[in-house]
């Protein structure tokens, strides 16, 4: 019977565990997704340049990475001088972490 209870409580934990853990994930997603900007054109440019935009945007819009892809974005577009661009990533980054 102590098993029983003891296997209850171990679901339980981590069925709230899972579902905190979604609900912080979605709430970080929707905060990424707004302070990603559109992928200026980078048709004339260098290839690298554009395909690691596409990375950083595709990992942006995922769900469990999507910190990391706009923190790489950010990155990406200030050292290329696409200064607007960097500064909305900036401001979602503040949003997420104040401090």
């Amino acid at each position: 019977m102590k098993l029983r209870i003891i296997i209850g409580a171990v679901a339980l934990l981590a069925a709230g565990a899972g579902v905190w853990f979604w609900n912080r994930a979605s709430a970080e997603s929707a905060i990424v997704a707004s302070a990603v900007p559109p992928v200026p054109d980078l048709t004339n440019g260098n290839a690298a340049l554009r395909d690691a935009v596409v990375a950083a945007d595709n990992r942006a819009h995922s769900l469990w990475r999507a910190r990391s892809g706009l923190e790489k974005l950010s990155r990406i577009y200030h050292a290329n001088g696409f200064i607007p661009e960097a500064m909305k990533c900036y401001e979602g980054l503040e949003q997420l972490e104040p401090d």
